[in-house]
């Protein structure tokens, strides 16, 4: 009897930009080791969707929202979630006028942080006490990757995304992450080949797709015209090098990386 591929759980992670005097620069994370998926890999900030998201989805809570399936609704607040819990930064307005949250306005709730990442403190509850509304439509969806079927954990994770509020301050949580960077695209990809980090495979396509970009708004303008499908890589043999590879409809750089560039799985 040929075993059924175990259910891909739905996620999101987002790509906070930032522009320097050195060129375009994305906010990573490095995932605690004693976390199951990527641990002490260098990741964008990014979780699993929780029955809280759909329901924010839902509510008064989410601004700008286009006609969303609920699926990929609930991912984008589930993204915005975690780039609060795991980076410190909040893409939301508040009510009454409509401003971005500034950076001190944020430092003055900071104490709500860890309580939301536990679960003690539901999201929706903090962004209702506080009368602030989620920026839905500062985050744009680049690319969908489904884990293999043969895999024994999978996800289905939506990957976002957005420019980082100039004045908010990202920092990594010291729970689920333990180290935080700003970094260029290139250099990301450079250092992990190096061996100074370990990214796993969505993640070294989606810095090699950022680096084409030298600017923010740049980056911000190709995400709008991408086609967003299920991407599922595959390892295969050409000309006797294996290489880890995407269909050309994913819209990377290039489809095909040799697996010994890489430096950490699926």
């Amino acid at each position: 009897m040929t075993s059924q591929p175990v259910p891909a759980v739905p996620a999101a992670t987002l790509l906070l930009l930032r522009d320097t005097p050195h060129g375009l620069e994305v906010f990573m994370v490095v995932r605690n080791r004693s976390i199951g998926f990527a641990s002490g890999a260098l990741v964008f900030p990014g979780g699993k969707v929780d029955a809280q998201d759909s329901d924010l989805a839902a509510s008064d809570l989410a601004e700008g929202f286009p006609a969303l399936a609920p699926f990929e609704a609930a991912c984008r607040i589930a993204a915005l979630r975690e780039a609060y819990e795991e980076a410190g930064i909040l893409l939301a307005h508040r009510a009454s006028d409509g401003a971005l949250i500034s950076g001190s306005e944020l430092d003055a709730l900071s104490d709500n942080r860890a309580p939301i990442a536990s679960g003690a403190l539901p999201f929706a509850d903090f962004l209702r006490n506080h009368d602030l509304r989620l920026a839905a439509d500062r985050a744009v969806p680049i690319a969908r990757w489904v884990t293999p079927p043969e895999s024994p954990k999978r996800f289905d994770t939506l990957f976002y995304v957005a420019a980082a509020p100039a004045d908010q301050l990202a920092a990594h949580d010291g729970g689920e992450s333990v180290h935080s960077v700003w970094i260029r695209p290139d250099q990301a990809i450079a250092e992990g080949e190096a061996g100074k980090w370990l990214i796993i495979v969505p993640t070294r396509f989606s810095l090699e797709w950022l680096a084409q970009y030298r600017t923010v708004d740049e980056a911000m303008a190709a995400a709008r015209t991408r086609t967003v499908a299920p991407i599922f890589g595959r390892v295969e043999v050409r000309d006797g090098i294996e290489m880890f590879c995407v269909d050309e409809a994913a819209g990377y750089p290039r489809c095909a990386i040799p697996t010994a560039q890489l430096n950490r799985g699926f």
